[in-house]
């Protein structure tokens, strides 16, 4: 019985595994297995929801790369305009140059304590004026190098400019300069400048397609030296003196002037491109003001008996420049490497020469014709 019942037991095993076996379902089979002869089907999964497009960020601004990576702009530079470098100039001005000479120093001279010494002692007293002589036309060069900054980063510059000249005439020392009419006398004189400027610059195009702009500010230091000599030809005699009718008569006046100044530089340039390729109309202001010490000597010397008189001026003085130019510049086309410049140059200093007094005074202005030359290498 026991033999039965386990046989039972393994056919019922085995029909339950038969059939749990039909109802799992086939590999590879494209649909899905039903349940008891139902048409259901597996659930399939809700599908994602849309999500946005990830941000990208933007590309960058096009600029234009120039002058070794620096980024340009047209308000500073421009394709046609001189490249970043060093930078050499050279000028030369032909000038005339003219001192008007109001320069006196001395006192009258006093005939009341006796007569004047003798054997080459100085005499006490006596004025130094007369109206000096004229100065030739000269050639003044001007010599400048700098570095130019890319993408108008401005410029550096140092420059150095002289200006020697002499002259010589006959004039008739009469009023004022002289009590009385004291005949003919010969006049000669000499002027020498020395300038030295540190400037930094910038150029700019601000102002429009065809304008240009440069500004410059910096230092400048300058020495100036200006002598001026009278000699009578026919040495004539003082009159008015209760020694006598000839107590002494006059041989040469001297009139000497030694300066140095130190102050602030400033400079102005616009230009207007015309219809020429590369030409341009141009203005120029370059203006100064310094301070120095002015170091003047006034000296006559006499005949018989023989002696002279001589005073030394020495005062702080403070000397406005200022200088304009007008003309053309010329950049040769598709080779911005050069410019070429010509015009016409005024220049005046006050105060060049200044006494202790306001009597005593004398400014210098020149002017004339300059040819410039730049070069960016």
């Amino acid at each position: 019985m026991t033999h039965k019942i386990r046989a039972w037991r393994i056919a019922i095993a085995l029909a339950a595994l038969m059939a749990a076996t039909e109802m799992l379902p086939c590999q590879g089979a494209q649909t899905p297995a039903t349940n008891a002869g139902t048409d259901e089907r597996l659930p399939t999964p809700a599908p994602t929801q849309d999500r946005p497009a990830p941000f990208v960020l933007p590309p960058p601004p096009d600029y234009t790369v120039v002058n070794e990576g620096w980024i340009g702009s047209p308000l500073l530079d421009r394709a046609e305009a001189a490249p970043p470098g060093f930078v050499f100039n050279v000028e030369s001005s032909v000038l005339w140059p003219h001192f008007t000479n109001q320069l006196q120093g001395g006192h009258a001279p006093d005939f009341s304590v006796g007569a004047p010494p003798s054997g080459g002692l100085p005499i006490t007293g006596d004025i130094v004026r007369f109206s000096g002589n004229r100065l030739d036309a000269t050639v003044s060069p001007r010599f400048e190098f700098g570095y130019r900054f890319p993408d108008g980063f401005g410029e550096l510059r140092l420059s150095y400019r002289f200006m020697a000249t002499k002259g010589s005439d006959v004039t008739v020392v009469a009023p004022p300069f002289a009590n009385d009419n004291l005949g003919p006398a010969a006049q000669t004189g000499s002027l020498d400048v020395n300038i030295i400027d540190l400037d930094f610059a910038m150029r700019q195009f601000s102002l429009g397609p065809d304008w240009e702009m440069r500004t410059a500010v910096g230092m400048r230091y300058a020495t100036a030296f200006l002598d001026s000599q009278v000699t009578f030809l026919n040495p004539v005699t003082l009159v008015g003196s209760p020694f006598g009718t000839a107590p002494f008569t006059r041989l040469t006046q001297t009139e000497v002037v030694g300066n140095r100044y130190f102050g602030a530089h400033a400079v102005l340039e616009v230009g207007r491109r015309l219809w020429v390729p590369g030409l341009t109309l141009f203005g120029r202001l370059d203006g100064a003001g310094m301070y120095g010490r002015v170091h003047q000597t006034f000296k006559e010397t006499f005949v018989e008996p023989p002696g002279f008189t001589q005073q030394r001026v020495t005062n702080g003085v403070g000397t406005p420049m200022l200088a304009g130019q007008v003309g053309f510049s010329y950049d040769i086309p598709e080779w911005n490497h050069a410019r070429f410049l010509i015009g016409y140059q005024f220049e005046e200093w006050w105060q060049f020469g200044r006494g202790d007094n306001d009597l005593s005074f004398g400014p210098l202005y020149d002017q004339g014709i300059f040819l410039r030359a730049e070069f960016t290498f």
